[in-house]
């Protein structure tokens, strides 16, 4: 089912729109981004640890890039969770956005994580250097468990006309300049991947599971209905 309905209050949270108070019987919320490259159970290349611009020894931000791992395709991939609930379907949306593109001009897409009941934005993730597939919503699966998602949203494409490409990779992270208009608390998981600096694959590169809990890049919590 196509939420149109969502697409202006989706749009006013973006500019600090209002929205209505939690009540009732609340859970805790928990999704764990896992990296977006590679086919499911493939185990991509981290190229750059954290940064947000571009890569170097000195960068610090909340973004990684990952390697193609023998196929160019992208995907929204993670765990979701919600308390002790049963599975369910219907309380999580993704949304795809696409904010720039075309002409290896920085393509980059948002998806947007959306709660259904409260009609807030609990999450965003921002992929550059892939294309966009489609912007239609996508329904996200929670329990009271992890529970896998994923989505495939788009190719891995030459940017080379992109001030910020290094090579064939995906750049993926939530980006910061939201931080007013998503309701959850956010984490990067730098106990887990390095900070910024280039590396080569095969050579001084780390790869990570793409389908493991243990390797979640970004996660986002939030109590709800």
């Amino acid at each position: 089912m196509r939420l149109r309905w969502l697409v202006p209050i989706l749009l006013g949270a973006f500019f600090g729109g209002t929205f209505p108070a939690e009540s009732g019987t609340l859970y805790t919320y928990v999704v764990k981004m896992l990296p977006p490259s590679g086919t499911n159970g493939q185990v991509p290349v981290l190229t750059c640890g954290w940064h947000d611009g571009s890569c170097g020894t000195t960068s610090t931000g909340t973004f990684l890039d990952w390697d193609n791992t023998s196929s160019n395709a992208v995907y929204f991939r993670g765990f979701f969770s919600r308390g002790s609930s049963p599975y369910e379907t219907t309380r999580l949306i993704g949304r795809r956005v696409r904010l720039t593109g075309g002409n290896f001009d920085c393509e980059r897409q948002d998806v947007v994580v959306a709660d259904t009941a409260l009609l807030k934005i609990r999450g965003i993730m921002r992929y550059l250097h892939i294309d966009m597939n489609s912007n239609q919503e996508f329904p996200i699966a929670t329990a009271g468990n992890d529970t896998y998602n994923v989505k495939f949203i788009g190719n891995i494409v030459n940017d080379t006309g992109c001030g910020l490409w290094n090579g064939t990779h995906v750049h993926a992270g939530y980006p910061a300049t939201y931080t007013v208009s998503v309701y959850s608390m956010r984490y990067s998981n730098t106990q887990r991947f390095p900070g910024g600096d280039y590396c080569t694959p095969g050579v001084n590169c780390s790869s990570y599971t793409n389908t493991s809990s243990t390797n979640w890049t970004h996660k986002f919590t939030w109590p709800g209905p």
